[in-house]
């Protein structure tokens, strides 16, 4: 299965929607969440001190948001804690996230 190609058909479906973009988003962003939760680190980045990552990820899946700008906004500042990871632990996270993003559009 191509994921890439999943979301760039579901990102083009939704992109004359402003509803079915807020969707999109929504779904991106609960993958995101979902990849974090089963993040798996080579022997370097497990070294890394990752609690805020870890601590950030935990209370934005508590959080509720008031529009869309919100919650991409958030994300993008409690887990900036990503950039830390070498590019092969970042390649894998992403790929999670395409996976998690699929599974939950096909629900």
């Amino acid at each position: 299965m191509d994921y890439q190609a999943f979301l760039n058909n579901e990102l083009s479906k939704a992109a004359d929607d402003q509803e079915e973009l807020q969707l999109f988003t929504v779904h991106y962003h609960q993958a995101i969440l979902a990849a974090l939760q089963e993040l798996k680190l080579c022997s370097h980045c497990a070294t890394l001190d990752l609690t805020g990552l870890r601590a950030g990820a935990n209370s934005l899946q508590q959080e509720s948001f008031v529009n869309v700008a919100q919650l991409m906004q958030t994300f993008k500042k409690r887990l900036r804690d990503l950039r830390l990871l070498c590019p092969a632990c970042r390649t894998a996270f992403q790929q999670q996230i395409l996976v998690r993003f699929f599974e939950i559009r096909q629900r």
